[in-house]
């Protein structure tokens, strides 16, 4: 990694601080590789960081490079969809991947390694990698060793979890719960740094792991570089690079984590070990041959600068998730309190004096919890609204974690997890588009165009603020000062971070921008980035908070060199800044505001005594803020420090009202033209406006800094704007945008847009037009200067008036709004000459992939539902044919040319069937193909030939015959399978849906499919009734296997349980039942956590007749003696407490609907219905009913009652009959869980033999 530093003069740049940057830091006086936004300069290969006035940006090959990436988790995606997948995600305008790597999935036996996928597809960590570099993309790696991902055991080894050292309670490994000390870490990294240190078993497998992981990468790395051929590094189809040209570039690797979740929150606490164990990791993959610049990822760190302090730094990159209350049905829309912690997370990673703000892990939601089948309700625009807010305080990359929803293999989800991984993210697993889709797609179509600029670009910042936690703490730097953290407590903590989100909040209330600063870590040439700092002092019961030396001595600099210091509400502690003060004159010059002022070498120290700030809530709405009685006061005194300095606001409102309180309004400036004390030479923005009102628009007027304008007051330095946005809305709208960025551009070319109230998306020529293409959601004006008249305007090909002023040589233009749902306008300027911005390119579509000139689907084959919303297309392909039927199967064509081109589908094997159809370029069709019944009749017959009464462990009735598709003189070839269903009776089969490597077994008849999945609890993962197509079961599943007592620590948290989720994970032994109604499925575990000393379960699934199934249970609870046979000790044994009786518990997981008269009820009869009408869904007997309402406290039926019935309007309805149970029904947000509680049990006592009976009513 190379790190190099531009941007001020050389006689402006002080050294820098000893352990602030690295040692092997290149102080450059180069010009900067950006330039405006020429996508085209040539640069420096490789990736590093580069100081530009004042501030970090990261490069890539020479050029600013935002990081817009996505968590790619390919253990969770099946091997056949990655290709598919990353191309979704180059659509998207992803430039970099993220990958976890598992280590429990890459080592699943000790000593074996699987990076090749001989072991299971989805390993194939290496064709991974090589895709990545063929298709153009960037790469950050996480190899752990922990991975807290929701994922198994955090990441770690079963075998070696059952090690001694690592004191794993029984119970949290058969669950697969993480390790103790990852979950120490989350309250105590240092302590838990300390824990894994002193265990050197963890230390030499860890040594193991990450060498051999590394030894992958490596290969990588940025400063490796391949040549390749047709890389797919494209993602607009507008530029056609030469067919199998050989292209240079840098690996892709740029960044590496260590291990996971580090250093979690600003309470958690930090100190000599967690460096020291980071730095033995680190030491381990440089052992093998990764020197790539490492990051640890924590959110809300106490010290977010302090890796910095290391002689060979490890940054931070950030986190940032919108977490809905659990048990809500209500839907969380992002609130002020939010836009606060956003803005505070982007600028603690703005602290770092050397890495860019960068946040790994960022999602405006949470994933679906183990007991529903959905993440709670979160609006699409949230994505919009918190990814442009971190925009808007400079934040140089965004990883969408995730930009899909995956699926766990079988078994390696978390108790709290549903294995169905969703976010309702922006993509499905199919690579689908989901409601988030637009608002990702808002932002990559932006960064397009302006992607280089934000990268090199910071938050123009009125004033900065001193957080000094990093000050007062230990640090990297500091390994002897380990009793700091009992002198500076949570209280201690609490008090000085509230401070900052006050003083945060204070300045949007007046209208105002502010950043961070850290003086412990970072050099004062950036705290001369700001005019003013205010410093604000804390008094903590007598406890000595001066602050550092070395922070004291960054400050006094400062001032000396003419930056303004604003104390409050006491003088600072501390003998170096006492020196300011012993310059204080007896006659300070007093403001109005209270404040006093006096000068110190170059500048001034501003004393304020009066408290302005804790009155302050930013839990509050804006609106609530600033109508509080103390806000004009306080308001009138922070910006009376801006009138005494003669500052200027980056953005006046000049007509504030309660309803433009909901807008959140920052200026974005280019570092480049950035100078010291807010002065500017030069450069471009963006200004960046929110609205959070979710129902109104609002309307301002600004009057905006120039970013070519220092802050110091000056005629003429600011732009005035009008704007109206709507609800829920947010832009990012130009200033100074340079129309000279073609490489024949000449130098005296100073065309520009100066300024829009619209979007600008893109500027291009075509011959002497200029184009410029906006986003206008509402009513917008463009102001833009050209060097000549045009000669006429048009928008979408109609025509406008606008006023063309020749002294100043500037157009003013109205733009309409855009049609929704894209608002897209397009101005078309009629130059006399030829404009200086790249030329468009003429648009085609992108050539087929070597050899494929065509893509198919077979739409009609079975598919894996996820839920009532989305499905996993089986593949290869699977058709359930009916048995005396002629089989009529559907395939849909894509034609990837730009000729019409036919198509022929021909299926060979036991069926046979051949099809043919013509496909338009760029066009889809479907066709249908018929298989030949005589063959269906004879094959059918030969499956009734099994004998009854038998089992078998695996034999399956699937026939396989090969697809050939062929067009254009190509032809690829894929196995198909079919299953025959028989008119009478049930078939069983395997088939692997997900692909994970397990397959599913299933058992179907004419009317129903249940798919089971024997390795994740033997749940029943989908019910369908194949009639109507609907899925009855939720992503939770059927059959699930609970007890009615768990032991649990007394402060655990309800929603991680222990048993919770029953025995969700568990491998069942899985055998077919051979009988005279057909196949059933039979199920066994032996369950050893089941208290008090483990259980037995059996259950046995057949279909029957007239859309009807039942399970037959047998469990019992076993005896200690019997679990521990000659005195062995059962580490699962839990005596039972006085008074608890366990039970067995049968759950079942009903997808529900809420809304009125279409809301899903819980009917049971109000008296038993009579034998002969049972299953038929009450025959009119008397029912009492509840309405599902989502979160609703759960209720039980009446002991008495054995029937209950499901119905949701327009699907058929469940119908559940048992005896002797107690029916309980928990209601989520998305479906509700059925529980069945049995008879109590008695260790060696009698087994529990229930019977339930499922029916299938079809919908009226």
């Amino acid at each position: 990694m190379l790190f190099t530093a531009t941007g001020f003069p050389a006689d402006a740049r002080p050294p820098l601080h000893p352990g602030c940057l690295p040692p092997h830091l290149e102080i450059d006086n180069r010009e900067p590789a950006f330039s405006g936004v020429d996508e085209n300069a040539p640069g420096r290969p490789g990736v590093s960081i580069v100081q530009h006035g004042g501030y970090p940006e990261l490069h890539v090959d020479g050029r600013p490079f935002f990081i817009h990436a996505a968590a790619f988790f390919y253990a969770r995606i099946p091997r056949s969809l990655w290709e598919s997948t990353l191309d979704r995600y180059r659509e998207f305008g992803i430039n970099t991947v993220d990958l976890y790597i598992p280590w429990n999935w890459h080592e699943p036996q000790e000593g074996e390694f699987d990076f090749d996928g001989h072991s299971n597809p989805r390993r194939d960590l290496r064709s991974l990698l090589q895709l990545l570099t063929r298709k153009g993309f960037r790469c950050i790696a996480r190899p752990g060793p922990t991975i807290l991902n929701e994922w198994r055991h955090g990441g770690y080894p079963e075998w070696l979890l059952e090690r001694p050292e690592y004191a794993m309670p029984a119970l949290d490994r058969i669950e697969g719960r993480y390790p103790p000390l990852a979950n120490l870490n989350s309250r105590n990294a240092e302590a838990a740094a300390r824990g894994w240190l002193d265990n050197p078993v963890h230390m030499s497998y860890a040594s193991k792991w990450l060498t051999a992981v590394a030894r992958e990468l490596a290969p990588y790395r940025a400063s490796q570089f391949a040549t390749l051929r047709g890389a797919e590094n494209d993602r607009t189809q507008k530029k056609q690079p030469q067919e199998n040209a050989p292209q240079s570039a840098a690996g892709p690797l740029l960044f590496v984590q260590l291990e996971d979740d580090m250093a979690l929150g600003r309470l958690n606490i930090v100190g000599p070990a967690f460096w020291r164990y980071l730095e033995t990791l680190r030491g381990f993959l440089e052992a093998g041959g990764l020197d790539t610049l490492a990051f640890i990822n924590p959110e809300d760190m106490r010290v977010t600068a302090a890796g910095f302090g290391l002689a060979q730094p490890i940054a931070a990159m950030g986190q940032w998730y919108l977490r809905p209350s659990p048990a809500s049905a209500t839907e969380r829309i992002l609130n002020a309190e939010d836009a606060s912690s956003l803005e505070f997370f982007v600028e603690e990673l703005k602290t770092q004096p050397a890495f860019p703000p960068l946040i790994i892990e960022y999602q405006a939601g949470w994933y679906a919890p183990g007991d529903d089948s959905r993440p709670p309700p979160n609006p699409a625009s949230n994505t919009l609204l918190s990814t442009r807010l971190l925009l808007a305080h400079g934040l140089h990359g965004i990883n969408y974690f995730p930009l899909q929803d995956t699926l766990f293999p079988a078994g390696y989800e978390t108790p709290w997890t549903n294995h169905h991984y969703r976010w309702d993210a922006a993509l499905s697993l199919n690579g689908f588009r989901q409601a988030r889709a637009r608002a990702v797609e808002r932002t990559s179509d932006f960064l397009e165009l302006w992607g280089s600029l934000l990268a090199a670009s910071h938050k123009r910042a009125d004033f900065g603020v001193i957080y000094p936690l990093g000050a007062f703490s230990p640090n990297a730097r500091d390994p002897g000062a380990a009793t700091v953290h009992e002198a500076l407590g949570k209280e201690d903590i609490a008090q000085i971070s509230q401070t900052i989100l006050r003083l945060e909040r204070l300045a949007h209330l007046a209208g105002l921008a502010s950043e961070l600063l850290d003086p412990e870590y970072q050099p004062v040439e950036q705290l001369l980035r700001d005019p003013i700092l205010l410093l604000p002092v804390f008094d903590a019961e007598g406890k000595n908070l001066s602050m550092s030396d070395r922070a004291q001595r960054a400050l006094v600099e400062y001032v000396r060199r003419g930056g303004m210091l604003v104390t409050f509400p006491a003088p600072p502690q501390g003998a170096i800044l006492g020196e300011m003060w012993k310059a204080r004159p007896a006659q300070p010059r007093e403001l109005p505001s209270g404040a006093r002022a006096w000068p110190f070498g170059a500048g001034q120290v501003l004393a304020i005594s009066k408290d302005f700030y804790t009155w302050v809530a930013p839990e509050e709405d804006f609106a609530t803020g600033r109508a509080r009685f103390e806000a004009d006061w306080a308001i009138s005194a922070l910006r009376g420090i801006f009138e005494y300095a003669k500052i200027h606001p980056a953005v006046d409102r000049l007509n504030p009202s309660p309803a433009s309180s909901a807008l959140v309004i920052t200026e974005l400036a280019s570092n480049e033209g950035t100078g010291l004390l807010g002065e500017r030479s030069g450069g471009s923005g963006l200004l960046s406006v929110t609205n959070l009102n979710p129902g109104e628009s609002v309307e301002a007027l600004l009057d905006v800094l120039s970013p070519r304008a220092g802050a110091a007051i000056r005629p003429g330095d600011t732009l005035p704007l009008r704007l109206t946005l709507p609800p829920h809305e947010s832009l990012l709208l130009p200033i100074h945008f340079s129309l000279c960025t073609a490489r024949t551009a000449e130098k005296s070319c100073d065309d520009e847009l100066t300024i829009a109230s619209a979007e600008l998306l893109r500027a291009e020529r075509s011959s002497k037009t200029l184009e410029l293409a906006f986003y206008a959601p509402s009513r917008a004006s463009a102001r833009l200067r050209l060097r000549e008249r045009p000669s006429h305007l048009s928008l979408d090909e109609g025509h406008l008036q606008a006023n063309w002023n020749p002294d100043t040589r500037e157009l003013e233009i109205e733009i309409p709004r855009g049609v929704a749902p894209d608002f897209k306008r397009v101005l078309q300027v009629h130059l006399p000459y030829i404009p200086a911005v790249p030329e468009r390119p003429e648009i085609k579509h992108a050539h087929p992939p070597a050899g494929r000139l065509l893509n198919y689907s077979a739409v009609g084959a079975v598919r894996l539902p996820l839920g009532e919303d989305t499905s996993l297309l089986a593949d290869p392909p699977l058709f359930s044919i009916p048995a005396g039927h002629a089989g009529d199967i559907v395939f849909a064509g894509e034609n990837l040319d730009e000729s019409s081109h036919d198509m022929e589908l021909r299926i060979d094997g036991p069926l046979n069937g051949a099809a043919t159809i013509g496909i338009p370029g760029h066009e889809w069709r479907s066709l249908h193909m018929k298989l030949h019944p005589e063959k269906l009749e004879s094959l059918s017959a030969g499956l009734r030939g099994a004998t009854s009464g038998s089992t078998s462990s695996g034999t399956d009735p699937l026939l396989q015959g090969h697809l050939t598709v062929s067009a254009a003189g190509q032809s690829t070839q894929t196995p198909v399978y079919f299953v025959v269903v028989p008119e009478k009776g049930a078939t069983g089969y395997r088939f692997d849906f997900d692909r994970d490597a397990n397959p599913e077994w299933v058992l179907e008849n004419s009317g129903l499919r249940l798919i089971v999945s024997p390795e994740e609890g033997g749940r029943a993962v989908a019910l369908v009734d194949k009639a109507s197509g609907a899925n009855l079961a939720s992503t939770v599943g059927f059959f699930a296997d609970h007890f009615a007592f768990t032991p649990n620590p007394p402060a655990i948290n309800p929603v991680r349980a222990h048993g919770r989720y029953g025995l969700f994970n568990r491998n069942y032994r899985a055998e077919w039942l051979e009988e005279q109604a057909g196949r059933a499925l039979r199920l066994s575990y032996r369950a050893p956590d089941v208290a008090p000393a483990g259980a037995r379960i059996e259950k046995t699934i057949r279909l029957l007749e007239g859309n009807r199934f039942a399970v037959d249970y047998d469990v019992v609870l076993e005896t200690e003696e019997a679990t521990s046979p000659r005195g062995a000790v059962n580490p699962f044994a839990a005596p039972l407490p006085a008074g608890v009786e366990q039970a067995f518990v049968a759950v079942n997981s009903v997808a529900t609907h809420f809304g009125g008269a279409q809301s899903t009820l819980f009917c049971w009869p109000v008296t038993a219905p009579p034998p002969e009408v049972a299953g038929a869904a009450g025959a009119g007997t008397p029912a009492h009913c509840e309405t599902f309402a989502p979160g609703r406290a759960l209720f039980s039926l009446p002991p008495s009652a054995s029937r209950l019935e499901v119905r949701t309007p327009g699907k058929p309805t469940v119908v559940m009959e048992w005896k002797n149970a107690v029916m309980t029904v928990e209601m989520k947000i998305y479906s509700a869980l059925l529980r069945l509680e049995f008879s109590k049990l008695r260790p060696g006592g009698a087994s529990a033999r229930p019977h339930v009976e499922f029916t299938l009513v079809p919908a009226e």
